[in-house]
């Protein structure tokens, strides 16, 4: 009677240990949806003149969608779709423009949440990373492909909800022409449960 008991008693520990470690593994690393808006500057100009927002910024139906899949605690894989407008009479590679052209960017960013250094993550406000992978912009009828470098915080508004914010340097390797630019990102992210979206990572 005691050997069963004692077997009883093993197997509900490990049904509980796997059950906690799955839990875990998911709270740390989650899907996270994103929903924003983004600001652009391709003026081309000098440092100085990046907070000229009147010339330099286009904010058009600047509609922002991302979707992460956290790993590893530290790492997030990133595919964001961006789209914005730039707009007749401001600055794109220092010229002025004559009509309104339509901005299509899709990226795929490796993320490294660089604050895990020093920051317990289970207890945080904020979370700061970087990013670095390719990208393609579709300025109307011409396509850019790009080397993207960037940094961003996630501050915590709640076990679900982080408000985002992220600046991301496109530079241009191919394209006709090639063209590099600035793209900041503002939005709130949403970490899903495991039982929305796979876990298979």
């Amino acid at each position: 009677m005691n050997f069963y008991r004692f077997q009883f008693v093993f197997v509900l520990s490990i049904i509980f240990t796997t059950t906690t470690i799955a839990q875990q593994r998911n709270y740390e690393n989650p899907w996270i949806l994103g929903v924003g808006v983004n600001l652009i500057n391709d003026s081309a100009q000098s440092v100085g003149d990046l907070f000229d927002f009147k010339s330099n910024y286009h904010f058009q139906t600047p509609i922002s969608l991302s979707l992460e899949k956290r790993f590893r605690n530290d790492f997030g894989l990133e595919g964001r779709f961006n789209f914005n407008r730039q707009l007749e009479g401001k600055q794109v590679n220092s010229t002025t423009l004559d009509q309104d052209v339509s901005v299509i960017a899709l990226d795929g960013h490796l993320k490294y949440y660089i604050s895990n250094l020093w920051l317990n993550p289970r207890r945080a406000i904020y979370e700061g990373y970087l990013a670095a992978g390719p990208g393609m912009t579709f300025f109307d009828s011409e396509d850019v492909i790009s080397f993207n470098l960037g940094a961003g915080i996630n501050w915590f508004l709640s076990e679900q909800t982080r408000f985002n914010m992220q600046a991301v340097f496109k530079k241009g390797i191919s394209g006709n022409p090639v063209n590099s630019y600035i793209q900041f990102n503002f939005g709130f992210i949403f970490r899903l449960s495991s039982s929305r979206l796979c876990s298979c990572i």
